[in-house]
């Protein structure tokens, strides 16, 4: 260890001072953070996943350590994985790769840049997301496609069919013409994340014209009157 690593520069206490100020103004009611009093390089992060993403509900734990170039180098984050690699960035040994902490390839203006970024960059929750979209991509449109053409919901797995239970009936028209009229809002979500394959899905939003029309909910007014 160098003498440089164990007395960090004067800026480098102001600096993780105004890191905590914003923190605390700015956070979304979705994560929570503790400072230590005795250890001004440390931090504990706690994210709730977003609702509408596959984390919903979710919590994700995070230690947080400034390293004493800090800012010129972002900080060292932990993810406490418990043993799953639930996402293409979160490594089951812990390893969070985000191109603002520098530990992911990206444009120049991703990476951590001393003047600019901050430590509430890091604890959102998008980049996550995105990565776990643009991985799943195909296996989540391959679903689509596979319910369309008629299989049970539930019994795609891994990407192929599975537990396929013959006593019932495949997927409801309604469920199928529902699929295909959102191809589009999803393949048009996917491109813009850069998950360009997501075009070869397209042609599923035609068939919407080639099923049989979903039935009508039946008022039980009108049953009664006729």
């Amino acid at each position: 260890m160098t003498q440089a690593s164990l007395f960090p520069p004067k800026n480098w206490a102001k600096k993780i001072q105004k890191e905590w100020k914003i923190l605390e103004k700015d956070l979304p009611d979705t994560i929570y953070v503790r400072a230590y009093e005795s250890r001004m390089d440390l931090l504990r992060a706690v994210i709730i996943g977003a609702e509408g993403t596959p984390y919903h509900d979710g919590l994700f734990l995070f230690d947080v350590c400034f390293p004493s170039d800090y800012p010129n180098s972002p900080p060292l984050v932990y993810y406490h994985s418990g043993g799953l690699h639930i996402n293409p960035n979160l490594y089951d040994s812990g390893k969070g790769c985000l191109s603002l902490l520098n530990t992911w390839h990206g444009a120049k203006k991703e990476m951590w840049n001393p003047r600019k970024s901050t430590m509430l960059q890091v604890l959102y929750f998008e980049d996550l997301v995105i990565g776990h979209f643009q991985h799943r991509v195909h296996d989540i449109l391959m679903a689509c496609k596979t319910y369309i053409e008629g299989v049970q919901v539930g019994c795609v797995v891994k990407g192929g069919v599975q537990d396929v239970d013959e006593g019932n009936n495949s997927c409801s028209p309604k469920f199928k013409h529902d699929l295909c009229s959102y191809i589009k809002t999803l393949v048009a979500a996917f491109k813009k994340i850069g998950a360009k394959e997501a075009e070869e899905f397209l042609s599923l939003s035609v068939k919407e014209t080639s099923l049989p029309a979903a039935p009508r909910p039946v008022s039980p007014y009108y049953s009664y009157y006729g």
